[in-house]
């Protein structure tokens, strides 16, 4: 088991202070990085930088921004097989840039929840996912009740699965005087109540038997978990969150820290031209507007996104090409995935009618 606090800093630089310290290793703590991402640390520690980082301000709620100066040009050299080189021009001028100020925002939507994230078989479970769901959707024990009574047992009446859901209910707590449901919904003062007021009243007859600060466990347990599969658990989850990408939607909005450096300046990334050939344009360089980081946790991968605002027109190469025919399209996106078994360089086409990324194009790169 391992716990990771994760503290408040930035992408791959050092900053020099009282002390001299690298952000992107504190941030990630790298001493107590998880068994099978040694290659992630790795590639963390090569990529970092000596760049004298100055005049630092910090913002609120993960937000601060630094600047950096230096004497020569400034770029970083990322430690792959073959040069991928991030550079800063201008781009007018063309000319390397000595001073540059990045914005960073660290966000771990985890920690908006619970204090301290722990690392352990449970984490991924589905059940971890449903109740971090609920803190996500903003759903309270009696929204919950009300949502899971929509689907559950369609095939009764809403009267009688009420009073069956919460006499399930109230066994699961062990509760000895099971509370009279039916003349809860048959007394004459509840009469001119709607159903969901009604539901809050017979959760509350069980809530004052209970110490339980939460009743999610119970909730997951009896009315959403299928012992016999693992499939229909999750299909009980796509119904009540009424989101078909909802395991997905948690493990990576919820579960994987996100650092955000916006290049309001432009950058670009300088990529091999038996990679790829960025049409209409004298320079083998990517534009980019912003860098994001995140780390998977779950399948073990560091994955760094190369952004750009517009779409950018390009033709993928020998390398990428496994038919007679170039491959020729547009792209805001240049992905690293770094993982024990492999170096990814993707390529993310866009489509303008598709609100989610296309199928990248993988390159492997060692």
């Amino acid at each position: 088991m391992i716990k990771i606090k994760f503290l408040l800093i930035a992408f791959t630089f050092s900053i020099s202070a009282l002390h001299s310290q690298n952000l992107l290793k504190s941030l990630y703590n790298l001493d107590t990085f998880p068994k099978g991402m040694e290659k992630s640390k790795v590639f963390i520690e090569n990529t970092c930088s000596d760049i004298l980082i100055y005049n630092y301000i910090s913002g609120g709620n993960g937000s601060f921004q630094f600047d950096i100066k230096t004497k020569n040009e400034l770029e970083i050299k990322l430690p792959v097989l073959n040069d991928l080189i991030l550079k800063f021009l201008d781009p007018t001028t063309k000319e390397p840039f000595l001073n540059y100020t990045f914005h960073v925002d660290y966000s771990f939507k985890y920690n908006d929840y619970y204090d301290e994230f722990e690392l352990n078989d449970n984490t991924f479970s589905l059940f971890s996912l449903f109740d971090l769901a609920s803190y996500y959707y903003d759903l309270d024990e009696y929204s919950l009740v009300n949502k899971m009574l929509l689907i559950y047992k369609p095939e009764l009446d809403y009267k009688t699965k009420r009073i069956q859901f919460f006499e399930i209910l109230a066994k699961a707590f062990e509760i000895e005087d099971i509370p009279d449901f039916k003349s809860i919904a048959n007394n004459d003062e509840n009469e001119d109540l709607f159903d969901r007021e009604v539901e809050a009243l017979m959760l509350d007859a069980i809530l004052e038997e209970i110490d339980n600060e939460t009743i999610n466990s119970q909730l997951f347990d009896y009315f959403i978990l299928d012992k016999n599969s693992k499939t229909k658990t999750e299909n009980n989850l796509v119904k009540l969150f009424n989101n078909k990408h909802i395991v997905n939607d948690i493990e990576t909005n919820i579960l994987q820290p996100k650092l955000t450096i916006d290049l309001y300046q432009g950058a670009q990334l300088h990529i091999p031209e038996n990679y790829l050939t960025i049409n209409k344009s004298d320079s083998q360089a990517f534009p980019i507007n912003s860098i994001e980081v995140r780390i998977d946790y779950k399948n073990h991968k560091l994955i760094i996104d190369f952004k750009n605002k517009e779409a950018v027109n390009l033709t993928l190469n020998d390398a990428f090409v496994m038919h007679e025919k170039e491959e020729t399209m547009t792209s805001k996106n240049i992905r690293l995935e770094v993982s024990e078994s492999d170096l990814k360089f993707q390529v993310i086409k866009f489509s303008p009618h598709q609100n989610i990324d296309n199928k990248p194009y993988v390159l492997i790169l060692n």
